[in-house]
């Protein structure tokens, strides 16, 4: 059984507004989707048309509603962390302590890094358009605005950048390795985490 969720909502008042191209760059790697376009009116759901659609990629993709940047050259294997909160209490005349936790928090926090370079026509690298092209690629890491991360292996996060993205050399100087610590703050699946975290126009009366 799927489990459907509204992704966009097109007010339709003329013949134009049936002319759109729409992207949805929120699915995880090796997955298959169904994407439905359905028409209502009054709320009332009429005829639609499926189409099935696979993600297949290399490397990783960072992305939020109007930036897709991503990279297959030097990735790492973005080792994570799962994170509670629990305090460790050892009490007298016992063995072995008591574990406390007064938060329901269980969110993951990593590093990924990989090389992000600028290719000219002649798929040859392009140095001066590398340097801005990185440059552009960190200060929009910096931004402070949510992101999300897709894995090449199938793993996807909702993040924000919560360290100082590094940009180190590694043996050429025109390749050159970013390095960014995250924390996951929502989830991928969650329509109101998508709304909530500017991934998403859909509102609440469509969850």
């Amino acid at each position: 059984m799927f489990d459907w969720k509204t992704i966009y909502t097109i007010p339709v008042k003329d013949n134009s507004d049936f002319n759109f191209i729409l992207q949805y760059p929120y699915s995880r790697n090796n997955s298959v989707n169904e994407y439905m376009l359905l028409r209502s009116i009054n709320r009332i759901e009429n005829s639609y048309v499926v189409t099935e659609c696979k993600t297949d990629f290399e490397g990783f993709f960072i992305v939020d509603k109007e930036n897709i940047y991503g990279t297959i050259y030097n990735v790492d294997l973005t080792d994570t962390t799962q994170n509670i909160n629990s305090s460790i209490i050892e009490l007298l005349n016992t063995s072995y302590p008591t574990v406390f936790t007064n938060s329901d928090c269980n969110y993951v926090t990593g590093t990924t890094s990989g090389c992000f370079m600028k290719m000219n026509d002649n798929e040859q690298i392009d140095a001066l358009g590398g340097v801005k092209y990185r440059s552009k690629v960190i200060h929009w890491l910096c931004n402070n605005r949510p992101k999300i991360l897709k894995l090449q292996d199938g793993r996807i996060y909702m993040i924000q950048v919560t360290g100082n993205p590094t940009d180190t050399n590694e043996g050429h100087e025109d390749l050159r390795k970013i390095t960014f610590e995250w924390t996951e703050i929502g989830d991928v699946e969650n329509e109101q985490d998508l709304f909530t975290n500017g991934f998403s126009d859909v509102d609440i009366k469509y969850w």
